[in-house]
């Protein structure tokens, strides 16, 4: 099913369906833009509806056209984008997530002329754009903030274990150097902390994100970041119920269970999206690897709408961590094998 977000006059598409239309302006349309969204959907607290944001923005402020779809399945992601594709009508096509690059692969191979971009992978073509987010930057930050608040003694909710969690959705690179960042931080503020981890092998599916979380708070973990998605809600659910601490992932999600989550391991991705889609608008737009880390100020980690109190010590010292990393140009590893190297060379 598409729906569609448009500016000025409507143009008739050859697509399977037509939903909300935001009007604007009658001005001309500078850019024509087609998004196929993950199967978590928009309503996803995450990844799409960061995407969403961004986009809307762009109507907004540079009068694109938007349109988009929503697959209810991944095998539905390659008749997606060749709908969009066989039209000519669209500058730019995104696509979303490591899980959709080889459906991607073979729709711009099929239509080298349309130009498309994917978010959170890298597709090597002459026609993608690849916006791939430093994944242990993305979490470094809430990971020094967890590993100073789990030996917090006297601390609501937590224990003596010294352990900290990861729920993921995928087992793959990019969420793998997730969990590695939360590791670096974690021991960079206490080098005896151990990071315990486990993967869905979905993003849409909250019962058993929330049966690895029950296990990992069973384990000990007194604060466990979910990076699964629409999957998270059900480590945020499995943290109410263990009386423990969760963190988020992407946009700001502490309001969604404001007593146990901590913070967000931050993604600036709406205003990436825009800047994307004003590089069509402009005729800038170019193919490629483009990726935004910490030093870039695309990732960070906010506490903003938490009812936890993190003692402002604490806080001073994650700002300091980010401070040292961006003023030092601290490389971060890539890898969970690279973490004790890592601590050895700057932490030890």
């Amino acid at each position: 099913m598409v729906s569609c977000i448009a500016t000025g006059t409507l143009l008739a598409l050859i697509l399977s369906g037509c939903g909300q239309k935001i009007e604007v302006p009658s001005e001309e349309t500078t850019a024509k833009i087609g998004v196929v969204f993950t199967t978590a959907g928009l309503g996803d607290n995450n990844f799409n509806d960061m995407v969403d944001s961004g986009m809307k923005k762009a109507v907004e402020e540079l009068n694109v056209s938007y349109d988009y779809s929503e697959p209810s399945s991944n095998g539905e992601v390659v008749t997606m984008l060749r709908e969009f594709a066989q039209t000519g009508e669209y500058d730019l096509v995104f696509a979303l997530g490591a899980d959709n690059v080889s459906a991607l692969e073979q729709v711009a191979n099929e239509y080298p002329d349309q130009n498309f971009t994917i978010i959170d992978t890298v597709l090597s073509l002459d026609n993608v754009s690849s916006i791939a987010k430093n994944g242990a930057d993305q979490s470094f930050l809430t990971g020094v903030l967890a590993g100073y608040l789990t030996m917090e003694e006297g601390f609501d909710k937590i224990n003596a274990d010294n352990k900290i969690g990861a729920v993921m959705g995928m087992d793959i690179p990019l969420l793998n150097a997730v969990v590695a960042g939360l590791e670096a931080g974690a021991r960079y503020a206490n080098p005896d902390a151990e990071v315990l981890a486990s993967y869905v092998g979905s993003f849409d599916d909250p019962a058993k994100a929330k049966e690895m979380a029950d296990a990992l708070y069973k384990q000990g973990a007194d604060i466990i970041l979910q990076g699964a998605g629409g999957s998270g809600m059900g480590v945020f659910n499995a943290a109410k119920e263990a009386n423990g601490y969760a963190i988020g992932t992407g946009i700001n999600q502490n309001s969604i269970s404001p007593d146990e989550i901590i913070a967000t391991a931050t993604f600036e991705l709406p205003t990436i999206v825009f800047e994307e889609v004003s590089s069509v608008a402009d005729g800038s737009w170019t193919s490629g690897e483009k990726i935004w880390g910490l030093k870039e100020g695309a990732v960070g980690c906010s506490v903003e709408g938490s009812n936890v109190k993190i003692p402002q010590e604490i806080l001073d010292k994650v700002e300091e961590a980010r401070k040292w990393f961006v003023e030092e140009n601290v490389e971060m590893l890539a890898t969970i094998d690279e973490v004790d190297a890592w601590v050895e060379k700057y932490v030890k």
